[in-house]
């Protein structure tokens, strides 16, 4: 098995095969924010009746939030796994195979959106080429990435000593690509993409306070001991990780 057919199996048949036995508590936390995006996409087309389509759907939680908003909701995901999940739990058949290789169509979606799906592909231009074909005249692709190059938050926290430096998670090792705002901005404009802007957001320890307070020097600073407990309550009700978010028109 070659490099990259060995890469995609790790979607198709392990990346979901070892459901985490808390995995239901996982999915619920994932909702608030996916209903938060879905409004933010329905301000932005600013029409009902949206019709997108989900790459990397995972177990369906987005498209099943985006059917129940109004929008006429599309799901492609590799794993086996996770489709039998999101049809068990919402009734939801998503298109199985590789996003690449899948036919999805010509001027068909309003909105194409992956979450933590691009950093995840062997072959972005291909797939940014076939993106931009599949939506309409208009229409927008939005694209969620990790931003794993040190956000100002971080490099300030070095610079002062209180925190130690964070290395890459395990899951890097399956990304192929990383991207900043400018290499991501310049990616979608090499593919016709228009009116592109690019936000970093979640500017924090990706840790929740338990496990920074393991990698900080002065723990006990009553100051540094408020600041972690608000990160904490952000970090929970946002997420863990510092993400770049683009919406690109075509």
């Amino acid at each position: 098995m070659n490099s990259v057919d060995r890469y995609r199996s790790i979607y198709e048949k392990e990346y979901f095969e070892n459901i985490p036995e808390n995995y239901e508590e996982l999915a619920r936390e994932r909702v608030p924010y996916f209903k938060r995006r879905i409004k933010k996409i329905s301000d932005l087309m600013k029409s009902t009746g949206i019709v997108i389509l989900d790459i990397g759907a995972a177990t369906g939680e987005f498209v099943n939030e985006a059917i129940k908003a109004g929008m006429v909701a599309e799901g492609i995901e590799p794993s086996e796994c996770a489709r039998r999940k999101a049809r068990e739990k919402y009734g939801i058949e998503l298109a199985g195979g590789d996003a690449l290789e899948i036919d999805i169509g010509r001027e068909k979606y309003d909105v194409v959106y992956m979450n933590h799906v691009l950093e995840h592909i062997v072959d972005p231009h291909n797939l940014l080429e076939k993106i931009h074909l599949s939506l309409k005249r208009g229409g927008y692709l939005i694209v969620e990435i990790p931003y794993q190059f040190g956000t100002i938050y971080e490099r300030l926290c070095k610079f002062i000593e209180i925190a130690e430096p964070i290395n890459f998670s395990l899951y890097s090792i399956h990304h192929p690509f990383f991207y900043s705002p400018k290499s991501l901005k310049h990616l979608l404009g090499l593919h016709s993409y228009s009116d592109i802007k690019i936000s970093v957001w979640k500017d924090y320890f990706y840790l929740k306070k338990i496990e920074a307070l393991k990698y900080c020097k002065h723990q006990q600073h009553p100051f540094l001991e408020l600041w972690l407990r608000v990160l904490h309550i952000y970090i929970k009700e946002m997420g863990n990780y510092n993400f770049m978010v683009a919406h690109a028109r075509k």
